[in-house]
């Protein structure tokens, strides 16, 4: 019997395992370790110089275990530790994300920074938005520009939290027993409402955040804080009203950014760009999703969970 229930866990932990390399998922994306799975490196724009750009997604809510920043983190660290893909000469961010985890969005601007210290030329292109985390992870770029269209902007923090004490305590008639070691230890709760006292312990670590952002701002954009304080109270701003505060170098297309980048790498290198390729199960999934009426979008579960959380972000919530 124990023979048989041992053969049965060993095939479906087989099972499991294989399932998990078909997706492309699973401990892959794990943000300080994440490796490149399922991703092709295609040629998107010809050029006759020497060398070449690599073009690096920041789509999607930025977030330490999903969506695109744990690639882009990868994309970016094995460029710099490995030399993969050789040739490179100059990097260009393309940015579309309404930013996100604090960590992740700085994890992200460390490596943003610590491609520069290796030498490789950066230029952030803000496709249709690039707000807060998004905005962190881009100020250290050598040069940025942004569509005529484009969003920018939203320099702040917000720690999401909700108060759902009538609906758990007085009509679900859920209480919370939780045994704490201190007052401050099971802050902030959704069965009542914040002290005066929480909420000053909670701002304190935002105002605190918050001062990191403005610094990453100034240092990578040669800014005076006065000037970026100005513009950092969450507020987002058009590519023109970006251009005017600093915030952005230039307002282009897509073809703008790339001129900028070869100008920055000195040849009229060509362009190329990690494409995800799903794996077997992600397509057979998809196809049923798409059958069906489908579940909750992948963008809308990592807000989600974000906001469940309550902790502090670096996110543009409009």
């Amino acid at each position: 019997m124990m023979t048989a229930i041992r053969k049965h866990f060993a095939a479906a932990a087989a099972a499991a395992a294989l399932l998990l390399g078909l997706s492309g998922c699973g401990p892959d994306y794990a943000t300080e370790e994440t490796r490149l799975v399922n991703y092709r490196l295609d040629r998107v724009e010809e050029g006759r110089g020497r060398g070449a750009i690599l073009m690096i997604p920041i789509h999607g809510v930025i977030s330490s275990d999903d969506g695109g920043a744990p690639a882009a983190i990868a994309m970016l660290r094995q460029l710099r530790t490995r030399g993969e893909p050789s040739g490179i000469k100059a990097i260009i961010l393309h940015v579309d994300s309404p930013g996100g985890g604090v960590t992740a969005s700085d994890t992200l601007a460390n490596e943003v920074r610590l491609c520069r210290d290796k030498g490789y030329k950066v230029v952030a292109f803000f496709s249709d938005t690039a707000a807060s985390g998004a905005y962190y992870a881009s100020a250290g770029a050598d040069r940025i520009v942004a569509r005529p269209t484009g969003i920018v902007g939203s320099i702040g923090v917000i720690m999401m939290h909700f108060d759902a004490q009538k609906l758990l305590t007085e009509r679900l008639g859920v209480r919370d027993e939780s045994v704490v070691s201190g007052p401050f230890k099971g802050a902030p709760t959704v069965f009542r409402p914040m002290t005066p006292e929480e909420r000053a312990y909670l701002q304190n670590i935002v105002d605190s955040l918050h001062a990191r952002f403005v610094k990453t701002v100034v240092d990578g954009r040669r800014m005076k804080e006065a000037d970026v304080r100005k513009v950092a109270d969450g507020r987002v701003f058009t590519a023109e009203q970006a251009l005017a505060a600093g915030l952005i170098d230039a307002i282009g297309q897509r073809e703008e950014a790339i001129a900028e980048a070869r100008k920055l790498a000195g040849a009229d290198c060509p362009v190329f760009f990690y494409r995800r390729e799903p794996g077997l199960l992600e397509r057979l999934i998809d196809g049923q999703v798409r059958a069906g009426s489908g579940p909750v979008p992948d963008e809308a579960r990592t807000l989600l969970k974000l906001a469940l959380d309550a902790r502090p972000l670096y996110l543009w919530r409009p």
